[in-house]
């Protein structure tokens, strides 16, 4: 028999960002990462289906979001129809459902003590008291799953689901094939993208750990709680002066309309510089080039955190497309707004102080031309 197992652990979704012991409610999407994470496994599987051509491909999915979402985009990359089973859902117990790891840890500090220690390789997972159920049980469930759908000869069979299910699945497998201790249940480490690859041939078993996505996660597309503090995603700010008059772009906002500089959040892999263009693109129809980054702010270091990088834009290659929303205010008119409350934009008052200073120095403005 020749068989090839992919054990893969869904995409980084908003659960695995709040660092929640269990699920939240089962409907937590993926993060833009983690859909980054989905696209490159499945860019990965259909290079190893196109060089391996198996005779059969099966793909299945915790029926769950997270999983399903990350099960979609492999579906579409083989052409494959995924199926979702309730089978492949990790256990969830009434008494940590949704709650954060360290909040479920104070409040049973014994169960804690012991997922602590069988993290680190010195408590097998039989001796850990589960708030949402029995190691045993789930690996029997597991190698009934196991025996019916992964064993086909000259198959490939990708299983898309939680660390706790696919801890169990290479248990079994290993303990079949690779004389791995019958009375022992060890820590594997899965982070969120990453997975297994298991070939059996023969009662032979190769394994191979897969890093899908080669880049890192350097810049957060998504909000997390990091040590108690909310951590938002940076964003990039669109600063063009022309005529001493500041471009803006008129807010909508809860309980307050504004005018505020163009801007938004930084997405994965987005420069800064490019982020303030596309999003100058977007909200006022303005093409800019030569963007220079002149400040970055933290508009809160106490209970969350929030970076902010401000570039100035000296070329804009056409204002034909400019939007109704977006207009030319001058400086004198934006202090007046600011010091009426008519602006409280952090960015946009950063930018007006730092024109503040270069005109009190006198200054030689290099202002947006057109």
């Amino acid at each position: 028999m020749k068989t090839s197992i992919f054990l893969i652990r869904h995409g980084e979704a908003l659960k695995n960002t709040l660092n929640a012991y269990s699920t939240l409610s089962g409907q937590e999407p993926l993060t833009k990462f983690g859909k980054y994470q989905s696209e490159c496994s499945a860019n990965f599987l259909l290079q190893y289906y196109r060089n391996h051509k198996p005779q059969n491909v099966e793909i299945y999915a915790a029926n769950d979001k997270r999983s399903i979402e990350s099960a979609e985009v492999i579906s579409k990359k083989l052409f494959i129809q995924y199926k979702k089973t309730d089978e492949l859902l990790a256990f969830i117990g009434r008494e940590s459902d949704g709650k954060l790891a360290d909040d479920l840890y104070t409040e049973k500090p014994e169960f804690g003590k012991k997922v602590q220690l069988y993290r680190a390789g010195l408590l097998s997972g039989y001796d850990v008291p589960w708030p949402a159920g029995n190691t045993k049980s789930m690996e029997k469930k597991m190698q009934l799953f196991f025996e019916r759908n992964l064993l086909n000869d000259n198959s490939m069979s990708i299983v898309v689901t939680h660390k706790s299910i696919i801890t169990c699945l290479s248990m079994i497998i290993l303990k079949r094939y690779n004389n791995y201790p019958k009375d022992y249940y060890g820590y594997i480490d899965i982070p969120v993208g990453t997975g297994f690859l298991f070939e059996i041939s023969d009662d032979m078993l190769t394994v191979s750990m897969l890093n899908f996505s080669q880049a890192k996660k350097e810049s957060k597309t998504d909000v997390i709680l990091r040590d108690g503090i909310i951590v938002f995603p940076k964003s990039a700010c669109a600063v063009c002066w022309k005529d001493d008059c500041l471009l803006l772009v008129y807010q909508v906002r809860p309980n307050k309309k504004t005018f505020e500089l163009p801007g938004g959040k930084i997405e994965l892999l987005e420069s800064p510089i490019a982020a303030a263009a596309r999003e100058l693109k977007e909200e006022t129809g303005i093409n800019a080039v030569e963007g220079q980054l002149i400040y970055s702010l933290d508009l809160d270091q106490s209970i969350s955190f929030h970076r902010t990088y401000l570039v100035e834009f000296k070329g804009i290659k056409t204002l034909n497309e400019c939007t109704q929303n977006a207009k030319w205010i001058p400086f004198e008119e934006v202090e007046q707004m600011i010091n009426v409350g008519e602006i409280t934009h952090a960015p946009t008052i950063v930018a007006f102080l730092k024109r503040s200073i270069w005109r009190k120095e006198r200054k030689e403005f290099n202002d947006t031309y057109i």
